[in-house]
Formats: structure tokens, C-alpha cells, sequence
């Protein structure tokens, strides 16, 4: 039994002990560290959303947190570089599009980290041994698409056809799939 506990760093630790008896005996220990912080899991599909719709990143709820932790939500823009390239941090999993920050197109990532909490509002100690942070999730936003007609023919004679244009702007594809318009035909009598 220890006199004086104290904290040990993970590692191999020798021990010698000298008995009353005057032999001696040598013990060797490994210490692990044992965390209990996880920051939970995200779900990594790319999420595609249309204009600068708020968006809740889909996270599991399946952080485990010690009492003194705290479980943030982090979005960024460079996968290679995360603190670097941090735009904003809250503590749910709710993100808005970000103007003159976030652009149309490009894709960011969110991650959950848990660790001990520094107290204050963006703080997670990330230096904490048992600091957690989760598979990265990915979201794109992208322009709402719109459709006007350019002008037409203007003159339209009985039995003929016109032709009418379409332009479109924004995304040109929804969902994968090639975007078509569906025009009517008139019979002009």
C-alpha cells in the first residue's frame, strides 16, 4: 500500500522492494491511461443543402463525457489543417451558412470533440490526455437553381411553332440527375 499516492504517467515503472527479511524483490508495471471521453460518432455522408439553410450536422448522441468535460461542435474548411481553418464552434450541432465566410460549392467538414472544459464559451482543452474527436462530417451549400424564359419569337403564326429558351442558374444537376423542363405544345387554330 502506498504511504503517499501519487498521479503516474502512462509508462513502464520499476519497483524494488526490501523485505524485512533482507531479500529483495523487483516488480515492473505498466501504467495505461484509461480514457472514458469520447466524443461520439457523425455521420460522414455529404450533405447537400440549397441556399443558406441552417443545417444540423447528424451526430449519433453517443458521447461519453466525464464530469468536468465538455462536447463541442466544430465547423472548418481545410481537412488537412483544422485549427487552422476553424469558421465558427457551438455547442450543438447546428450551423448556419456563414456570408462573406462560407461560399456556395465548397465543402466543410464538422467534427464533435470532447475533452475537459476550460469554462469558457468556445473552450475544450485539447491538450487534455483523454481529448476525443470524431470522424469528420461534410456539407456543401449550394445556390437555390432558378429558370426564366429568354424571349421569344414574337410573331406566331396559325399552325406554326415558336421557339422558346430557358436559362438556368444555381446547381444544374438535383440529385445526380440532369435537370429538364417540360413545355407544353399549343395547337394555334
Amino acid at each position: 500500500m502506498l504511504q503517499n499516492p501519487v498521479t503516474l504517467k502512462p509508462g513502464l515503472y520499476t519497483t524494488l522492494t526490501d523485505p524485512t527479511s533482507g531479500c529483495t524483490a523487483t516488480a515492473t508495471t505498466l501504467v495505461e491511461l484509461c480514457c472514458f471521453t469520447k466524443a461520439g460518432t457523425m455521420d460522414t455522408v455529404l450533405v447537400t443543402l440549397c441556399r443558406e439553410k441552417p443545417f444540423a450536422v447528424p451526430h449519433a448522441g453517443d458521447q461519453k463525457l466525464e464530469p468536468n468535460d465538455r462536447l463541442r461542435f466544430v465547423l472548418f474548411s481545410n481537412p488537412k489543417k483544422m485549427w487552422t481553418s476553424v469558421l465558427a464552434r457551438s455547442d450543438t450541432a447546428l450551423f448556419a451558412f456563414l456570408p462573406g465566410v462560407t461560399q456556395f460549392d465548397s465543402i466543410y467538414y464538422v467534427v464533435a470533440i470532447a475533452g475537459d472544459s476550460l469554462g469558457s464559451a468556445d473552450s475544450v482543452n485539447v491538450a487534455d490526455p483523454c481529448y476525443s474527436v470524431s470522424k469528420r462530417a461534410a456539407v456543401r451549400w449550394v445556390r437555390k437553381p432558378t429558370v426564366w424564359q429568354t424571349e421569344p419569337e414574337t410573331t406566331v403564326c396559325r399552325a406554326g411553332c415558336v421557339n422558346l429558351g430557358f436559362e438556368m442558374t444555381g446547381a444544374p444537376t438535383v440529385n445526380g440527375q440532369r435537370s429538364t423542363v417540360n413545355v407544353s405544345t399549343w395547337d394555334l387554330k
